[in-house]
């Protein structure tokens, strides 16, 4: 035991501290002044700062399924849409009411600006008993006078085409495609971009800059159209919603804007919030108006000055790292907490001392393990910087900024601050916490139990990681009771899945379209590969198709694809995606052939197929045909809708099997195949992120532990240090895997981050757990003595930073609340690790009482 003063012996402050003190005394108006002239200029660059909106920058751009996808959209546009549902609650949907209301609702969402199309069940063709020569002419609809609404009804619902995409199979809800404008420049710029990027010379390098800055300025213009454009249609649907009548919201259009609405709305309200909920915190802990104001100053001039060098430099936060505001206050005024601590301490310990070297002595305290766990938390943060996600990486850079910038106005503003500040040394009497003061006993005395809590819950958490999985339905995204998710599940149910997922299959180079007696299936094929008709082809001069046949066709090539063994193959594949829950609606060129020989009567050979895709009006060919087929004929496009409601099947599986059925196809050999669509996108970039952070979170263990060891000289001490923080991360992986909660674009960066926060308590109790050996203190006593003095700052800076975590909890959008609650979660497991296990692993070490390296008393 050492003498009475629990807080060590105080070492004359003729070091650095009392000098770097008495230079900011004498210069304080000159020290505040060049502060506030760098945050002023930073400022200006706030007019630049926004949210990027982009759904580009979510995505891989070396991803080669991207070049896909992008291509698909040239070659079948529309890709681009909104959905709406129009579900009567009273009457039926086939009646003069109710088609009257979707007529009215159709015209006021085609008046919507950027709407280059609607089409609805009133503009699907009736053609059953339309007679083939007539099919070139006006075709009748809804909207023709006298049309049978029951035979109507019949039609549609069982139609090869309509049938569960334009109408539900029950014929009571039906849903209304709103296609947005395309932009043609955008798509020329990023043709022009991947052509860039294969030159390497200076003009090519100078040229790709400027491509690539017009190609992020019209991003964010086509963002903020589409805010626009959707806020348009939701003020339509919300005219036209009633007591009769249920309206539902959905698309990929409205999936990405709401995303952005709310990744806006939480930097808004967290940052609010934030700040309400760090004032009371600290007014409640540290019970003095100072120690509210200063933190939250300094925090305010970080996030002030970073935002505005952010707005300059173009790093700007997306949905990913929409919240760093809220966790740029909350490490600021952890440093802060520290720092106001030590320095209360430093004030009971010896009253006679003049105020200055009180805050000599906690700047010689503090600095070194404060300086580490800014550093710690920055490799947490920087590991995100190799993810290869644009986002993602502005995200990790921003932070590291954020966290160094907190640190420098940390030791530079609270120091000031302190020396400025005149009271009586009674006001700095500290609070003791209960909590800590329990957990001291508990460690001291139970360190078995201890130590078997702690083996339970790592085999707990580790039992639970196998069970991770990396997925990413859009619907789980979005709390139920919000519009896009009551949106997506009303679609899921009564038309065949919200996601559009395309199959997209190219011909083998230099291929032309195979000869009849190719056909790999025999001369049995269904589709009439076997001419029927011989020479008595009715096509001849009495063709009914008229002189369209000779001459309709000119520009539409047969390619490789149009025959009747591509139809073949299409109706396997169908039948196998029918088999499947996670897949809906299926739409392919089968669809639209089945239609028209539903309408002719019989199988169509190779030459009637040929034929019937010339005469064709624009129209009715654009729905059997040209959706499905490039104007070439060698590229093919099979459209699926993804069941979004669907849990019994991953994502990444999904797209696997489909890949490998695809490609043990026999008819599909030589061919290229690839899936497309928003969904295989974002999933091949949580499987780069999550292949990233796996293999950096080793690194990040290994850097933080290299860290410790530098600190404290010992390379035990880095393995102690590190061990609380390796059973946090565990836990939270394993909870997770538990919970059956998937890995997303932000619960994915948990562990990276809350490691390099959480790593903070360990760092400041083993630094203060040596001084006090140092001081003379046996094991116990040092964890009393170390519990009541850093364990209250550990304590309160733990409250602080859970609260402003929790505060995401209030999000509409899940990934916040679980990244929030992760968080909680990894804080909350290193603390009591920091103040339980810790101690045990110092006190039976013995670690401290052999540190060689000299230590000034504090």
């Amino acid at each position: 035991m050492s003498g009475a003063d629990p807080l060590g012996a105080a070492a004359p402050p003729d070091d650095w501290a009392s000098g770097y003190s008495a230079f900011l005394l004498r210069h304080r108006a000159k020290v505040w002044l060049a502060i506030a002239a760098v945050v002023a200029v930073l400022a200006v660059g706030l007019k630049d700062f926004r949210i990027d909106a982009s759904s580009d920058q979510w995505l891989l751009e070396d991803d080669p399924d991207l070049k896909i996808f992008r291509e698909v959209g040239r070659d079948f546009p529309g890709q681009d849409f909104v959905f709406v549902l129009y579900a009567p609650r009273e009457g039926t949907l086939f009646s003069e009411v109710h088609l009257g209301r979707l007529d009215r609702l159709v015209q006021d969402l085609a008046g919507v600006d950027g709407v280059s199309q609607v089409f609805s069940l009133l503009d699907a063709p009736l053609l059953e008993g339309i007679d083939v020569a007539d099919i070139a002419g006006e075709l009748p609809t809804l909207r023709t006078p006298g049309a049978d609404l029951e035979r109507a009804r019949a039609e549609l619902t069982e139609s090869a085409l309509f049938g569960e995409l334009l109408v539900s199979l029950e014929g009571e809800v039906t849903g209304i495609l709103v296609s947005l404008e395309a932009n043609p420049e955008q798509a020329e710029l990023i043709e022009r971009r991947y052509v860039l990027l294969e030159d390497d010379t200076p003009a090519g390098r100078a040229e790709l800059l400027q491509v690539q800055q017009q190609i992020k300025v019209n991003q964010q213009l086509q963002v903020e159209r589409s805010q626009r454009l959707i806020a348009q249609v939701r003020e339509v649907v919300a005219q036209h919603r009633g007591e009769t009548v249920e309206l539902f919201l959905g698309g990929p259009a409205m999936i990405l804007v709401d995303v952005i609405d709310f990744a806006t709305s939480d930097v808004a309200m967290f940052g609010a919030l934030a700040l309400v909920f760090f004032a009371l915190m600290l007014g409640m802990l540290l019970r003095r108006p100072a120690w509210v104001v200063i933190p939250l100053g300094i925090s305010a001039l970080v996030v002030i000055g970073l935002s505005g060098l952010f707005g300059w430099v173009g790093w700007l936060p997306s949905v990913v790292s929409a919240n760093y505001i809220a966790l740029l206050l909350v490490l600021s005024i952890s440093l802060c907490m520290h720092l106001i601590v030590n320095f209360q301490e430093q004030r009971v310990r010896d009253a006679a001392a003049p105020q200055q070297d009180c805050v000599a002595r906690t700047l010689r305290m503090m600095f070194l393990p404060c300086l580490f766990t800014a550093l710690t938390t920055m490799v947490g943060f920087g590991s995100l910087t190799i993810s290869g996600i644009l986002p993602v990486e502005h995200f990790g850079l921003m932070m590291m900024s954020g966290i160094a910038a907190a640190f420098v106005l940390a030791f530079t503003l609270m120091p000031l601050c302190m020396l400025s500040i005149r009271s009586d040394h009674s006001e700095y009497i500290p609070r003791r916490a209960a909590l800590n003061s329990a957990l001291a006993r508990w460690s001291n005395a139970r360190p078995g139990q201890v130590a078997a809590v702690a083996a339970l819950l790592l085999v707990v958490g580790a039992a639970g990681i196998p069970s991770i999985s990396v997925d990413n339905r859009f619907i789980d995204y979005f709390k139920s009771d919000t519009d896009i998710h009551r949106g997506m599940d009303a679609i899921d149910r009564h038309l065949g899945g919200t996601l559009p997922l395309d199959i997209v299959l190219d011909a083998p180079a230099m291929a032309s379209a195979p000869a009849d007696d190719e056909d790999e299936f025999g001369g049995g094929d269904e589709f009439g590969s076997e001419d029927e008709f011989g020479d008595a082809d009715e096509f001849g001069d009495a063709d009914e198709f008229g002189d369209a046949a000779g001459s309709g066709g000119d520009d539409a090539e047969p390619g490789y694809w149009f025959n009747t063994r591509t139809l073949q193959f299409l109706k396997r594949l169908h039948e196998h995606l029918e088999d499947n829950p996670s897949i809906g609606v299926t739409r392919s060129l089968y669809s639209g052939v089945s239609v028209a020989e539903d309408l002719y009567g019989r199988r169509l050979g190779e030459f009637e197929l040929q034929v019937l895709r010339g005469v064709l009006p624009a129209e009715i060919r654009s729905l059997l045909i040209d959706d499905y087929l490039s104007a070439d004929g060698n590229r093919m496009r099979i459209s699926m809708r993804l069941i979004e409601g669907d849990r019994a099947q991953n994502r990444s599986s999904l797209f696997a099997d489909l890949r490998a059925h695809l490609e043990a196809d026999p008819f599909l050999q030589n061919t290229q195949v690839r899936l497309s669509g928003l969904a295989v996108l974002y999933n091949n970039m949580l499987s780069s992120l999550y292949d990233s952070q796996i293999r950096t979170i080793a690194l990040v263990f290994a850097i933080i532990g290299v860290m410790f060891a530098l600190l404290f000289r010992s390379l035990l001490a880095a393995l102690l240090g590190l061990l609380p923080n390796i059973l946090a991360a565990v836990l939270v992986l394993g909870t997770m895997g538990h919970l059956g909660v998937p890995l997303d674009l932000m619960t994915i960066t948990v562990v990276s981050i809350s490691v390099g926060i959480a790593i903070d308590n360990c760092i400041h109790y083993c630094y203060r757990y040596r001084h006090e050996r140092r001081s003379g203190a046996p094991p116990g006593e040092a964890v009393v003595r170390a519990h009541a003095s850093i364990g209250r700052a550990v304590y309160y800076t733990a409250l602080i930073v859970t609260g402003g975590f929790a505060l995401m909890l209030s999000s509409n959008f899940l990934p916040t609340i679980y990244f929030g609650s992760f968080n909680v979660l990894a804080i909350v497991a290193s603390l009591l690790g920091a103040l339980t296990l810790l101690p045990v692993l110092l006190n039976v070490t013995g670690w401290g009482r052999s540190v060689q390296e000299r230590e000034p008393a504090a």
